[in-house]
């Protein structure tokens, strides 16, 4: 029950910091120019959000990987990576997750931007689930990175996906692709930067 009211007032500031920065379109006249200009600007502005959700996360697991040896790892494989390796997978993970901002950051069509900041919310939201708080629930203790998914990872990325349904800038089937890429895309990123991890550390 905490954690609910946590997560509701987190969506809450969301949502002010939303309006306080002009980050929303409420009460603003739309034109075709003006109006689509500015929501590429704000996509923008949530893609940054949402990419430097994604590199908190990878810090802190990255700063907590000599406590990541013993939990998620070796529930995970037998072949476990060294710190310095695991250091290493974060990184390549946030390099990734920056290269992901800079496509955003140089299209100019609203929905390519829309369909990175829905496959970016995917990837937070299934990052979460999968193994934070599912190894969480099992282990009742601390897990490396579960700070940041309780505190930006889920708020953000179920924020994310309700504001992109609402905005309706991607059709539903869109929407729905968009999520399902993100999710193949976060496994596929994941997979290399743990393979690179092993050839370069």
């Amino acid at each position: 029950m905490e954690h609910m009211t946590l997560l509701h007032r987190l969506l809450y500031l969301f949502k002010q910091f939303e309006l306080k920065i002009g980050l929303t379109n409420e009460g603003v006249p739309r034109s075709p120019v003006t109006g689509t200009a500015r929501q590429l600007v704000q996509e923008r502005c949530w893609t940054g959000a949402l990419t430097l959700a994604f590199v908190a996360h990878n810090a802190e697991e990255a700063l907590t990987e000599t406590h990541l040896q013993g939990t998620l790892l070796q529930a995970y494989s037998n072949n476990a990576l060294t710190p310095s390796e695991q250091v290493m997978a974060s990184m390549l993970l946030s390099c990734m997750a920056l290269l992901w901002l800079g496509v955003a950051l140089r299209a100019r069509q609203l929905t390519y931007v829309s369909g990175i900041n829905t496959a970016l919310a995917g990837i937070l939201l299934f990052n979460a689930l999968v193994p934070h708080l599912l190894l969480f629930g099992i282990l009742h203790h601390y897990t490396p990175g579960v700070i940041t998914v309780l505190l930006f990872s889920i708020p953000l990325g179920i924020y994310q996906l309700v504001r992109q349904r609402r905005l309706g800038i991607l059709t539903l089937p869109l929407f729905i692709k968009c999520l399902w890429a993100g999710l193949l895309m976060g496994l596929v990123s994941i997979t290399l930067a743990l393979g690179l991890s092993k050839l370069l550390v």
